[in-house]
């Protein structure tokens, strides 16, 4: 079996955080599948958005001879990774396939990597393309459509209803009506929550072919040692850990803590667009919070689950994320979690009792936080069951 993974950025191109990781995670996966005998664990998957038959799918996969190729362009954030138009990389037992783009924005046009798909997507048995809204997935698309191949799409958050009805989404509705709408129901769909299946039939209706399976998020690091953090005493160690955009809602958050009358320091790990930083960096002043905040910028992946195991709680107040691996890392490191119910796993966080979910509302954030500082009873117990639960959860032989 070939498969052909279709991305607008790949490895080692981390700058475009969670998703780029996520595609890379599966690819590889699916490429040890291919290379060596997978072992299964005994038990079976409480996350409730995994199907009954997906470990029995995966067992069939295990026993098929199975290829995997990656297209994908030189995108870097405004620079481009160092290689040659059309050069082949292997990046951790993946086929990977770089093209030049001519646009350096988020359409990640390509046309050199389109003609080779047009050219070459016969050899393959499954196209699996990744996100929405750029020339490279819309590209190749359309490429299966002309030529009669239905493909999967994970939409990856990029179908979710922030994206389709924030301020800047017009030409968005525009191109979906003409354009996108008729690719789209030539899917079939991968995601990663019960919340992004429900986002693609608010959009498509109800006869859209969707499959929940949850990412894979790389937690060997988080295993590897004993995290051991008492819930400080002296303060609330708060923190966000994110990208850092507008659909994050970090200005819930700031405004938060300007209503805490407990002691608290919050850091903000994580990158994004200078303009919106300086402005996230000013309403903190104007809110006389910015004494408390630590800016930490991008952390590596080396660091991460050093940094997520040092605080009290992880936040993250976002207006949209169809998944959010961060929530599975910091769990992983025993660090409970706020999140608003936007956020993909805040269902399964209620299910399994792993942290609190909040509305997007300052004064009810600030409660909840007053609340779990107030009353730390049994925080210790809970930071052990978090670590319990997402390695029996997301272990990568249940998966």
């Amino acid at each position: 079996m070939k498969i052909l993974q279709i991305n607008a950025s790949y490895k080692p191109a981390f700058i475009y955080g969670g998703p780029t990781v996520s595609v890379a995670k599966l690819c590889e996966e699916i490429g040890f599948v291919s290379v060596q005998p997978a072992s299964h664990s005994t038990q079976p998957a409480s996350h409730s958005a995994q199907p009954d038959s997906h470990s029995a799918q995966a067992s069939i996969v295990n026993r098929q001879n199975i290829e995997v190729t990656v297209y994908t362009t030189l995108a870097n954030g405004k620079e481009e990774l160092p290689y040659k138009d059309g050069e082949i990389k292997t990046v951790d037992v993946v086929e990977v396939q770089y093209f030049k783009r001519i646009t350096k924005d988020h359409s990640h046009l390509s046309p050199s990597l389109l003609r080779h798909t047009w050219k070459t997507l016969k050899q393959f048995d499954i196209v699996h393309i990744h996100a929405w809204w750029n020339l490279v997935s819309v590209g190749v698309a359309l490429i299966c459509v002309l030529k009669g191949k239905r493909y999967i799409l994970s939409p990856r958050g990029t179908l979710g209803s922030y994206s389709f009805y924030n301020r800047k989404s017009v030409v968005k509705r525009i191109f979906h009506t003409l354009i996108g709408k008729p690719l789209l129901k030539q899917a079939i769909f991968q995601v990663s929550s019960s919340k992004e299946k429900r986002d693609i039939e608010n959009i498509l209706g109800d006869n859209c072919q969707i499959a929940i399976i949850p990412n894979f998020v790389e937690l060997k690091k988080a295993w590897e040692r004993d995290w051991n953090v008492e819930l400080q005493n002296v303060r609330a160690e708060l923190l966000f850990f994110s990208r850092i955009e507008e659909k994050k809602g970090l200005e819930f958050l700031l405004n938060a803590c300007a209503l805490l009358n407990i002691p608290y320091h919050l850091t903000i790990a994580g990158s994004g667009e200078e303009n919106y930083i300086s402005d996230l960096e000013s309403l903190g002043t104007q809110l006389g919070v910015d004494q408390k905040i630590t800016w930490l910028g991008q952390v590596s992946s080396e660091s991460k689950f050093d940094v997520l195991a040092k605080y009290d709680l992880l936040i993250l107040p976002s207006y949209d994320e169809n998944f959010a691996n961060v929530v599975i890392e910091s769990l992983a490191c025993g660090t409970p979690v706020i999140l608003s119910p936007n956020v993909g796993l805040a269902d399964y966080v209620v299910e399994k009792k792993l942290g609190w979910v909040v509305e997007q509302n300052a004064e009810l954030i600030a409660q909840k936080i007053t609340s779990i500082f107030e009353n730390k009873e049994g925080f210790t117990t809970l930071r052990e069951k978090a670590k319990e639960t997402i390695q029996h959860d997301f272990a990568e032989d249940v998966l």
